[in-house]
């Protein structure tokens, strides 16, 4: 199974998503949508990248989320277009269908990763001798 989420009924109590699946499936899911939003992208129309997002994806199935209704019918006949070069990626190649939702808010909440703004790290060596400097100091400083 890639991600069903067939009977996907919208927003729902974090309590509950993590009790029915728990954290670690949820960020494995998360961190799956967002590659396939990468995936999706370069295929978009340069005006729809902004304005539409996998919603979800089973093996035959490719929901697409469009948050702006003024460009639904344009989504609607470029499917089978899309759905072709989307087929020759080895990612979509048992894709069937694509069916699109009308998100319920305008405006596609940013993925954090599209929200973090750090520096550049040069050295990965230094980086992580720092780190675990870091981390022995305050373990013999907890004893």
């Amino acid at each position: 199974m890639l991600l069903d989420m067939t009977d996907f009924k919208g927003p729902r109590d974090l309590n509950q998503l993590t009790r029915d699946a728990g954290p670690a499936q949820l960020m494995l899911a998360a961190a799956r949508l967002e590659r396939l939003n990468q995936r999706v992208r370069p295929y978009l129309p340069e005006h729809l990248r902004h304005c539409v997002r996998v919603g979800a994806m089973t093996e035959r199935l490719l929901t697409l989320v469009l948050y702006d209704r003024a460009y639904a019918t344009e989504t609607r006949f470029s499917a089978p277009q899309l759905l072709e070069s989307l087929k020759r990626h080895p990612e979509f190649k048992g894709l069937q269908n694509i069916q699109w939702k009308q998100a319920r808010h305008r405006i596609p909440v940013k993925h954090h990763a599209e929200t973090i703004h750090s520096e550049p790290i040069d050295d990965i060596n230094a980086w992580l001798a720092t780190a675990q400097a870091r981390g022995a100091s305050q373990s013999s400083s907890d004893g």
